[in-house]
């Protein structure tokens, strides 16, 4: 998904009606379709910052789309750093920290709805099976040794169970 802003459009890509066009047909009412459609793109419909926040406009005109097509979750960057979150069942996973890692903490867990978070660089682990897609982030890893995955918090600080699990829905 484009979700860049643009002034040609006048105000996000995903707004254009020929890419408007495409996502009708590429996110229709469940059908029997695929198995998994899983949108990607740079910015996150929410987030819990530090830098950037919930994108309004994307929450309204696309996660319908995504909800309709029976989308289990939209993965995304543009934010420095690891976040999962769900807001009214819809889960979203923020993995913005592969090249450049943004040291401040996030405030705005409650408004993202946010689940587990972390702090370090990473990349994501994308396991697609019948019933369920698994995502396992993992850190840096030291000179000689094999990458660990990375231990996500709560909000508050409490541990999250890595890998995270997605069903059909």
């Amino acid at each position: 998904m484009d979700t860049s802003s643009s002034a040609e459009v006048g105000s996000h890509y995903f707004d254009d009606d020929d890419h408007r066009r495409w996502l009708e047909q590429a996110l229709p009412a469940e059908d029997g379709g695929p198995v998994w459609r899983i949108p990607f793109c740079h910015d996150p419909p929410y987030s819990a910052g530090p830098d950037h926040q919930t994108m309004p406009d994307q929450v309204e005109r696309l996660l319908p789309l995504y909800r309709r097509a029976g989308v289990p979750f939209v993965l995304s960057g543009h934010e420095h750093n690891l976040q999962h979150g769900r807001v009214d069942g819809f889960d979203y996973v923020v993995a913005g920290a592969a090249g450049k890692l943004d040291p401040e903490i996030p405030e705005r867990w409650d408004e993202a709805g946010t689940r587990a978070w972390a702090q370090e660089a990473h990349c994501l682990l994308v396991e697609v099976e019948a019933e369920r897609v698994v995502l396992t982030p993992y850190g840096v890893a030291e000179p000689g040794r094999a990458p660990e995955p990375l231990r996500l918090r709560t909000p508050g600080g409490e541990p999250v169970e890595v890998p995270l699990v997605f069903d059909r829905r």
